[in-house]
């Protein structure tokens, strides 16, 4: 029996990272997913407990499955990613396009200017924040901004006598005469910042007003301004990686290995440039921060570790950087990831130098960071 077959084959699985790719009995693939333990992974496919309907239809599809191995479960996520979007398996509904993608949009010199959800970048004269990723959240997150910087919900065709959102004071009515047109400017002028990332003021705010709420037993309160804060972070999360990605950093970082050992990282404008497995040696003394006694085989590591340096300088020097800040859709999935995954390293185990866009570092710049941070 196919199944009891493939259970079987998941159960010589090692517990590592890396991708697997489900076949139907033509050998197409028809999933691609990614697990930190393959093992544990493609067994649940197999364990006969329940499942979404979904997924029980893909299993009854499955004749087969194949693996790919990777030191990270970083590297996993990436690899993944890049198959989707490369075979587009039938089960895979997400990662396969662009579409997902969406740009915030905001024109400060319409008659009634709001934030809008537009597709692509450059079609209209305006500023242009983004790409997102295209949800239910990125909807509601526009419309609450819209309405705590009060700006208007309808169009400038349109001519409103009792505007009732005016009426709630959730509105400062561009559309009367008079109104306070520096205070409506003020107001676009945060959610600027506020979408540039240069400031987590409003935030903060709804921190304290939930702490406030908290305190003062209004729970149902304390409740709403919870799910609109975890709106603005869910943006702030976004709006952080895109702006990271475009200030053109240069990361390296370590990550655990496994099956032993670290891997160290060199990115560039959130594009991996090199990776390799430490040699032991440098591996302990960068989890300790500093050699203890002297090493075993001195020349050995002095010579792997040069080798690597060398490997790295190589693989940069055919790094192309662009000057053009602009963001590919294709790249987003890979810059939400990498992201994510900085964010939950410790600052000390990164080394990070920002440069002005289109700029590299020059090979003895590289070279001496690199010499420092592989000890």
């Amino acid at each position: 029996m196919i199944e009891e077959r493939l259970k079987e084959k998941a159960k010589q699985l090692p517990l590592l990272p890396g991708v697997y790719l489900m076949k139907d009995n033509l050998g197409n693939i028809i999933y691609v997913g990614k697990s930190k333990a393959l093992k544990r992974r493609v067994s649940s496919y197999f364990s006969g407990s329940k499942k979404p309907s979904k997924v029980m239809r893909m299993v009854r599809c499955i004749c087969d499955f194949e693996v790919r191995y990777t030191d990270t479960e970083l590297e996993a996520l990436l690899l993944e990613c890049r198959l989707i979007k490369e075979i587009k398996p039938l089960y895979n509904k997400l990662l396969k396009q662009d579409h997902r993608y969406r740009y915030l949009y905001l024109n400060p010199e319409e008659k009634r200017p709001r934030l809008k959800l537009v597709r692509e970048k450059g079609e209209k004269k305006g500023l242009y924040f983004g790409p997102y990723e295209r949800g239910s959240t990125l909807y509601e997150g526009m419309q609450l901004l819209n309405q705590i910087y009060q700006l208007p919900d309808c169009k400038a065709s349109e001519i409103k006598e009792n505007c009732l959102t005016y009426r709630r004071r959730q509105c400062l009515g561009p559309c009367k005469a008079p109104y306070d047109e520096e205070g409506f400017k003020g107001q676009l002028e945060k959610v600027i910042y506020f979408l540039e990332d240069k400031t987590h003021d409003l935030v903060a705010q709804y921190e304290n007003k939930m702490q406030e709420a908290a305190l003062a037993l209004e729970f149902e309160k304390a409740q709403k301004l919870k799910e609109e804060w975890q709106l603005l972070k869910g943006l702030q999360f976004k709006k952080e990686a895109v702006e990271l990605a475009k200030a053109n950093q240069l990361v390296i970082f370590t990550l655990e290995v496994p099956k032993g050992g670290k891997k160290l990282f060199v990115m560039q404008s959130y594009a991996i440039v090199h990776s390799a497995i430490l040699p032991n040696e440098t591996a302990n003394a960068l989890s300790e921060n500093r050699l203890k006694g002297r090493l075993k085989n001195q020349t050995k590591g002095i010579q792997e570790k040069e080798r690597l340096i060398q490997e790295i300088l190589q693989k940069y020097d055919t790094l192309q950087v662009s000057k053009d800040t602009c963001l590919d859709k294709e790249r987003m999935d890979e810059i939400y990831i990498l992201h994510g995954c900085l964010k939950h390293i410790e600052e000390t185990k990164q080394v990070v130098r920002n440069l002005e866009p289109g700029e590299k570092l020059t090979q003895r710049e590289l070279e001496e960071i690199l010499r420092q941070y592989i000890q």
